[in-house]
């Protein structure tokens, strides 16, 4: 039997209007693919449209705006050094984590989670912002999480290898707003200061400000403290755990967060696709 590829699965994408999820290489899959007997790690002959192992996902119309508008986005710079090393490291720590799949040994698995809190780890120490030392050892404890999952099960390994792959994302994309922030703050200082006919000296204190700021919600309660109270008093109206906490964190994401009509609708559907997919 010839095996699938990456280009097609690639092209059952854009037949189906979806997407491959940023953190998925179609190249690898399709070789995991071929591997399982054209199973993926949820035990589904792949490719299908009720995508479950977060490899496809749905293809939103502003999703095919930015894809149409890629190649006219300038490069992203990242100005400061300290920021751009914390991108980079999880970076790496992504990449490993990204090889992780339901055919990688225990021991491989563990040993790759390993090196990537170790890079991360390192990263830490070379901050002086609190707040990013504080982001990055986050990190490290859900590596140590994903560590004891993978250590007990493989789907449980693989499932939480995605989750932690997320965490990482969102916290790049902090990262890159608060060098934004930091970089308009320190021009706008420069600009002031030339002005004057003063030196501009470099405000010691704006990194770890921008970084709080980023992670907190404009009521300024933390995400944490934003799913908690969601959940315990906001959605009276809504059945199961599960779906609570889907709708919460989408309420309170710090970056892209949708009003709660919104929310329900988006998590009820996922949920009836999930569904779907367990049924076959």
């Amino acid at each position: 039997m010839e095996g699938i590829t990456g280009d097609d699965l690639r092209a059952f994408a854009d037949a189906n209007n979806l997407g491959i999820m940023n953190h998925r290489n179609a190249d690898d899959w399709a070789k995991m693919l071929n591997r399982n007997g054209g199973y993926c790690p949820c035990n589904k002959l792949c490719p299908c449209e009720l995508c479950t192992c977060k490899f496809f996902e749905e293809k939103k119309e502003e999703q095919k705006e930015e894809e149409e508008k890629e190649e006219e986005k300038p490069e992203l710079i990242i100005e400061n050094e300290e920021i751009a090393g914390a991108i980079e490291a999880l970076e790496d720590a992504k990449d490993l984590i990204s090889d992780i799949g339901m055919d990688t040994p225990h021991e491989d698995a563990i040993k790759k989670l390993q090196e990537a809190k170790k890079i991360v780890v390192d990263n830490s120490t070379k901050h002086e912002c609190g707040q990013c030392v504080t982001a990055m050892q986050g990190i490290g404890r859900k590596l140590d999480y994903l560590v004891s999952e993978c250590k007990e099960d493989t789907l449980s390994c693989v499932m939480e290898a995605d989750a932690t792959i997320e965490r990482i994302e969102k916290m790049q994309e902090i990262f890159v707003g608060v060098d934004q922030d930091v970089a308009k703050a320190q021009r706008e200082q420069n600009e002031n200061t030339e002005n004057k006919g003063e030196t501009a000296e470099k405000p010691t204190s704006a990194l770890e400000g921008n970084v709080e700021e980023m992670e907190q919600k404009k009521d300024g309660q933390t995400y944490h403290e934003c799913v908690r109270d969601t959940m315990a008093y906001g959605l009276d109206d809504v059945d199961g755990r599960n779906l609570k906490m889907c709708i919460a964190t989408k309420v309170c994401a710090k970056t892209k967060n949708v009003p709660k009509e919104v929310a329900v609708k988006e998590c009820e559907e996922n949920k009836l696709r999930r569904e779907k997919g367990n049924e076959r």
